[in-house]
């Protein structure tokens, strides 16, 4: 891809017909991570510069919104040279409350680029990078740094988290914010401006809430609710589409000493995952810990002071570690594991309840074969769901089909499958479904060794697999076919695969799955399986690596992330973007809390268009939708078209 730059375009937006130009906003390329300190932001709010800008043609589009009209619908479009042409945008105001700003740079193909010539729905124009900002309201105001994302890589947010945290919750608003809950952190402060772990590698709980907003790509500290559990490795679901939004706080882990340390690294002489309730040593020290309890946060969301409410949920019983999913104004949990209240923690009872919620009725709990840690839970189709992995020993079966998950006795039923290597903390995505089969890719995790204990993550050819689910049929495994990997069973090849625990997945909206991070393979002096990159070795080093899974069994590697982590939360955004935030990290050899967020931009390098049908759209073109119910046609790095009318712009936007 060509290299990208930095590009200050000024666009005055003037909302009226006056000749005045209106408040300006600027276009910029999202700048990389430090390679020094590999970091997005430092603490101290440095941020690495941006790269120059080379030629490329500029489209930029608007989405108008009426009032009560959250969908909105197309309003106008412009293409421009960039950098060298500076327009400005004239846009009535009559009946729009809001407007989004989407901003596509193009540039042609080179005559070298295999693509030409062998698709008749491959134009000329390729994709660069694109960005957004929507919900803007047409109030005069100025208007904020509009960033583009270069396709299909990442870049970095240019805000950080206010206080660095891992194994958190991130929830998407129906308002396109995503509300961060909880984790662990560096320190039980938010104020300590360090975000590196102490001498011990500790961590703390954190019960702090901050939202991102995707109109400023900032993140906004939420007046802290009093009385809110400091939690960890919990479940959340949107229980309503209307503010004050409320989130479901199911599970995790909690203290009754919220500024004591919870967790160490487990070097596996005490039960529990990589991190364990203990201060490790010749005789490990307890640390006080146990599993939360329900609870529901009410978020009331405000541009400058955003505040939240708690009060405890009924029916969910505490427990840790437990898989789950959001269902429709619910949730479903399953397995898990409840610490005694108490100050050493030590007392393990592991559940095979399952219990699920919807539509705010009452908790409905029934049971699964087999007790489990670190397993996933994965709705299928009807009224069946998947819970996968986990188990306290690794002849355990593979996992449960449930069924009646949403009924007053949901029932798992145990499945064998002797082929597939038993994992805790791994990923389970649905990729497809239909009214009686669906298609789960499986990635990484940590092989489960006897007593829970998560051991090291399964080889590479064994680590990422496809299941495949149809009613009154076997579960099936299939292995994934490597894309740009090198199979290396002896470690010794930097193009390998690295299989890891603790990664994180998001389906995307053409169906593939955005995989990243995680934490990988270590064994201590071993040579050569060492899989760590990023800083060291050792059980919190992480991986940049991401791949990109596309159906129905490739996993393809992509260019790293901008900051190596695991434990971190990937948010799909509404503009189809993905957010990466928080995590772990070991950078040169320093393990830290992480702050940075990055966003993966996931639209296609080269756009597909049907020059024979124009009606046809380009599928990542984020007007397309809205083009083609207004009867019109766009072609990559054109503006829209009446393809009925001899092809004139159809709804151009302002003037030069």
């Amino acid at each position: 891809m060509p290299r990208l730059g930095l590009l200050f375009l000024c666009v005055p937006l003037l909302f009226s017909c006056a000749d005045q130009k209106g408040p300006a906003i600027r276009i910029l390329i999202a700048h990389a991570a430090d390679a020094k300190t590999g970091r997005c932001i430092d603490p101290d709010g440095t941020q690495p510069n941006d790269e120059p800008l080379t030629d490329s043609t500029m489209r930029i589009s608007i989405r108008a919104h009426a009032p009560n009209d959250p969908g909105g619908s197309f309003l106008c479009d412009r293409v421009l040279h960039a950098p060298t042409e500076q327009p400005y945008l004239r846009l009535s105001t009559n009946g729009i409350a809001t407007v989004d700003i989407y901003a596509e740079m193009f540039r042609q193909a080179d005559m070298s680029d295999p693509t030409l010539g062998q698709n008749a729905q491959v134009g000329p124009f390729r994709r660069v990078a694109s960005g957004q900002l929507l919900g803007l309201p047409v109030d005069g105001s100025p208007l904020p740094i509009l960033r583009l994302f270069p396709t299909q890589s990442f870049r970095c947010v240019a805000d950080r988290l206010h206080q660095a945290r891992a194994f958190h919750s991130a929830t998407l608003l129906p308002d396109g914010e995503v509300l961060f809950v909880g984790g662990v952190s560096a320190s039980p402060d938010p104020n300590q401006p360090s975000d590196a772990l102490d001498g011990n590698d500790h961590l703390f709980l954190t019960g702090t809430v901050e939202v991102w907003s995707p109109a400023t790509g900032k993140f906004t500290q939420v007046t802290e609710p009093m009385g809110l559990q400091p939690r960890a490795f919990h479940q959340a679901a949107l229980l309503n589409d209307i503010p004050p939004y409320q989130i479901l706080l199911v599970g995790g882990i909690t203290s009754p000493t919220p500024t004591s340390p919870v967790l160490a690294p487990n070097q596996g002489a005490t039960e529990g995952t990589r991190f364990a309730p203990f201060d490790v040593g010749t005789v490990p020290v307890p640390l006080p810990i146990q599993a939360a309890s329900a609870e529901v946060l009410t978020f009331t969301p405000d541009p400058t002071m955003p505040s939240a409410t708690w009060a405890p949920a009924a029916g969910f019983a505490p427990g840790a570690f437990q898989a789950g999913a959001p269902l429709k104004g619910g949730i479903a949990v399953a397995g898990g594991i409840d610490y005694t209240p108490g100050v050493d923690g030590t007392v393990l009872t592991h559940s095979t309840e399952i219990t699920s919620q919807v539509n705010g009725g009452a908790p409905n709990t029934g049971m699964i074969s087999t007790a489990r840690v670190g397993a996933t839970l994965s709705p299928l189709y009807g009224d069946t769901a998947l819970v996968w992995g986990g188990g306290r020993a690794p002849m355990d079966p593979g996992g449960d089909l449930v069924t009646g998950l949403t009924s007053a006795a949901p029932k798992g039923a145990a499945v064998m499958l002797a082929t597939t290597p038993l994992t805790q903390f791994h990923t389970a995505t649905v990729f497809t479904a239909s009214a009686n089969a669906a298609s789960v890719l499986v990635t990484g995790g940590f092989t489960v060794g006897a007593g829970a204990i998560a051991m090291q993550p399964p080889a590479a050819a064994e680590a990422a697999r496809v299941l495949s689910i149809t009613d009154g049929k076997p579960i099936t495994a299939a292995p994934v076919t490597l894309s740009g990997y090198s199979a290396d069973p002896v470690c010794m090849d930097p193009a390998r695969y690295r299989p890891a625990g603790w990664e994180s997945a998001t389906l995307l909206p053409s169906g593939q799955v955005l995989v990243t991070g995680g934490s990988p393979t270590f064994v201590a002096g071993a040579t050569p399986c060492n899989d760590c990159e990023m800083g060291g070795a050792g059980l919190l080093c992480s991986l940049d690596q991401a791949s990109l899974f596309i159906p129905p069994s490739t996993l393809a590697k992509l260019s790293p992330m901008q900051v190596g982590r695991y434990g971190h939360s990937s948010t799909l955004l509404s503009d189809g973007t993905v957010l990466i935030a928080g995590g772990l990290n070991q950078s040169s050899g320093a393990p830290r809390t992480v702050g940075d967020a990055e966003i993966y931009n996931p639209r296609g390098y080269v756009p597909l268009y049907n020059t024979a049908d124009p009606a046809t759209p380009d599928a990542d073109d984020p007007l397309a939708v809205d083009i083609k119910n207004a009867g019109l046609a766009r072609a990559p790095g054109d503006v829209a078209r009446d393809p009925h009318n001899n092809f004139p712009p159809a709804k151009p936007c302002g003037s030069f």
